[in-house]
């Protein structure tokens, strides 16, 4: 046990963010699904024909063709994009470009589908293809390559440069509203880039970006990604009423899209609307199993099937199904995954899942091969929750050999490992490890100890509460309730009333148990 790391990991601990990166950043020596095995099948599936169908969300951006059907195909690309439906939105712009091979802002669509699928070089060809292409389309699509361009510059700039260059992106883009004040889609991307990092796409936007989606829908109502990403918005900033109405019109036009029925559910339970949040998680769960098996797309392709199933299971925990929520987040934990980071916290919701049911020594197992299976990464964090389960076994001394070679580990973690999800990965592993701290004290034969207990628990237990999402929401009640349960356990009322309190605050209709549950 060591007390003094208790105050710096609770400092550093507690921010619950939502488990998939939306972009799939593949690590070649991380990797758990090889680069070339994934890039090779992208390739087969979006050069496939598809069909123009209502459902993928409505959303219009005009593009100099005179080929029936290119601009349609344009479009759908669009509106597939906005739902980060990768996959078909490269398809649809590919078949545009087999009827008009001259559609520079079909290449560069294929460019930003190329990125956000991790394929980098695919997505730099497409690129210059669109720069290629310029001379062949109008002024507002020309200056809309060429801002595209100066993004580029800008994400894979160095730290030194990438905010210069992002304030370039975002003149580019000031230069092209102010000559093209009409295009919805250009207002739509100037959202996007109010965001803190030049390669933002909708999700973390907040009071800065409403007024750019709400500029575009003055130009179009309709627009499917203005709605999509003010949801996102009033999400992030609590105003869930607000993002709950902005839910419905994406779920209702964008039918055939699985993000837009889950982001509905997504905000749902913040306005206490739990079966129809249920009904939403089926809705999209239905529509990938169904496009998986009319596609041949195996489920680790699809970065949306895992994160569906983490959010289906964790309600379905709160509406106390608790033998189909097992089943669903066992689904996810045996979907591999395409980075070894981002493997390790989709993973864990079922460890989560199993320490809550009472299923221990099953977590045990679980928890020990994720060393093997899920890099270094996995191997501290399978550590933490060997150390979890054991404490709830009531192996005392077991759990603090674990903890003391899990905290060794972590003390050397971000020299192991590296990338876009390393910060990530170290953020959430102290959070788990501060936590453990904090239960481990609670159990320490020093009466002092308790009160360190409380000063970790309760302030990381003051984080959790705060997560805007309800990615973490769902990750934070059952750490919630594992700390109340072992208040519980060691006798010491002020603390499990504290957790009730912030459990209260959290879901105020959710009443939890901190009886221990049987082990099984």
């Amino acid at each position: 046990m060591r007390p003094s790391r208790l105050s710096g990991l609770a400092g550093l601990a507690g921010q619950v963010i939502c488990v998939v990166a939306f972009t799939v950043l593949i690590d070649d020596a991380n990797g758990t699904v090889p680069r070339d095995e994934f890039a090779e099948f992208v390739e087969q599936i979006v050069h496939r024909p598809t069909e123009l169908a209502p459902g993928a969300g409505s959303v219009h951006q005009e593009i100099t063709t005179d080929v029936p059907g290119a601009q349609a195909l344009y479009d759908q690309g669009l509106g597939w994009m906005h739902s980060y439906f990768w996959i078909e939105a490269a398809r649809s712009f590919h078949h545009a470009l087999r009827l008009d091979p001259d559609l520079a802002l079909a290449e560069l669509g294929l460019s930003r589908a190329y990125r956000n699928m991790g394929l980098r070089d695919r997505a730099r060809l497409h690129l210059d293809r669109a720069q290629d292409l310029k001379a062949h389309v109008s002024e507002r699509e020309q200056m809309t390559i060429e801002a595209r361009a100066i993004q580029w510059d800008a994400i894979f700039a160095s730290a030194v440069n990438r905010c210069a260059r992002y304030g370039s992106y975002r003149s580019a883009l000031s230069r092209l509203l102010a000559r093209y004040p009409d295009d919805a889609e250009g207002w739509v991307t100037r959202g996007n880039a109010s965001e803190a990092q030049p390669w933002g796409r909708g999700q973390l936007g907040a009071v800065e970006s409403i007024a750019w989606y709400e500029a575009a829908l003055a130009r179009d109502p309709n627009h499917v990604g203005a709605h999509h990403f003010l949801l996102h918005a009033y999400e992030n900033l609590r105003l869930y009423e607000h993002a709950t109405r902005h839910a419905a019109i994406y779920a209702a036009d964008a039918t055939r899209a699985p993000h837009a029925q889950h982001m509905y559910g997504h905000v749902l339970p913040r306005v206490g609307r739990w079966a129809e949040a249920l009904v939403q998680f089926e809705r999209a769960d239905a529509l990938e199993t169904a496009y998986h098996e009319r596609e041949g797309v195996p489920a680790y392709v699809d970065w949306h099937h895992v994160h569906n199933l983490h959010l289906h299971g964790m309600a379905l925990i709160r509406e106390g199904r608790l033998d189909d929520a097992g089943e669903k987040l066992r689904q996810a934990f045996e979907t591999p995954g395409l980075n070894a980071i981002p493997e390790v916290f989709a993973h864990v919701p079922y460890l989560e899942y199993l320490l809550h049911v009472g299923r221990y020594e099953e977590a045990l197992e679980v928890a020990s091969q994720f060393g093997s299976s899920h890099g270094p990464t996995g191997e501290v964090v399978g550590r933490i929750f060997e150390a979890e389960a054991l404490l709830l076994l009531g192996r005392v001394g077991e759990a603090r050999e674990a903890a003391d070679q899990a905290l060794a580990d972590l003390d050397t973690l971000d020299e192991r490992i590296r990338g876009a999800n390393a910060a990530m990965a170290l953020r959430r592993a102290r959070s788990f490890a501060s936590q453990l701290e904090g239960e481990l004290a609670l159990h320490s034969p020093d009466p002092t100890m308790l009160y360190s207990a409380r000063q970790t628990l309760l302030p990381l237990a003051r984080r959790l509460v705060n997560v805007a999402g309800f990615d973490g929401w769902g990750e934070g009640l059952l750490r919630l309730e594992r700390m109340g349960r072992l208040a519980r356990r060691a006798d010491y009322p002020d603390l499990e009333e504290s957790i009730r309190e912030q459990i209260a605050e959290l879901d105020p209709g959710y009443a939890p148990s901190f009886d221990m549950p049987t082990a099984k």
